[in-house]
């Protein structure tokens, strides 16, 4: 039976779990704890948190929240950053922090969607254009036919009024023709 800390320490690794878009597994070692602050704070900056899990309660975690993928990653001691927001940014800072700081900090994998993500795919989604810019690109892409279509609608609609217009005034002319040759 597990004690109350336990318990608890479970039960707060599950609420994490089941409110997080992303979890990204690293090794901590060799981390002080001003480093460790500093990664909190970086973290906290794009709505993630980390916290150091024990391996035995992260997976009971992962299984209860029906993560069980998570025990994929899991591997030596492992401090598991969650995002809550965004799937992208955690792993940027994350990635920018291990860069900038040249910490023993390592990325073991991660989790998104109960899809286990290996370091290159964490790597690769660091790299990634922030979600505005994406949706930016989305739309962009959407509206880039339809502004066509209205400009080809546009000078088909043109070249028929321009048409009716040179229309108009030949029959004018005309008009204006035979009744100087009828005075």
């Amino acid at each position: 039976m597990p004690t109350e800390k336990k318990a608890a320490m479970v039960a707060d690794l599950e609420d994490r779990l089941a409110r997080s878009r992303i979890a990204i597994t690293t090794n901590y070692r060799g981390l002080t704890v001003t480093d460790m602050a500093n990664l909190r704070r970086r973290l906290g900056e794009v709505g993630a948190e980390v916290k150091v899990a024990k391996l035995t309660l992260a997976r009971l975690a992962a299984e209860r929240v029906s993560k069980q993928r998570l025990a994929e990653v899991l591997a030596g001691p492992t401090a598991i950053v969650f995002g809550y927001t965004d799937e992208v940014e955690p792993a940027r800072v994350l990635t920018e922090f291990i860069r900038m700081s040249r910490l023993p900090l390592s990325i073991t994998g991660g989790l998104v969607e109960n899809r286990p993500l290996t370091v290159e795919d964490v790597t690769t989604l660091a790299t990634l254009p922030p979600r505005q810019v994406l949706l930016g690109l989305v739309v962009g892409g959407i509206q880039s036919p339809i502004a066509g279509l209205v400009g080809a609608l546009n000078g088909i609609v043109g070249s028929l009024a321009w048409a009716l217009q040179a229309r108009i005034r030949q029959l004018e002319e005309q008009s204006g023709g035979a009744a100087a040759a009828s005075a």
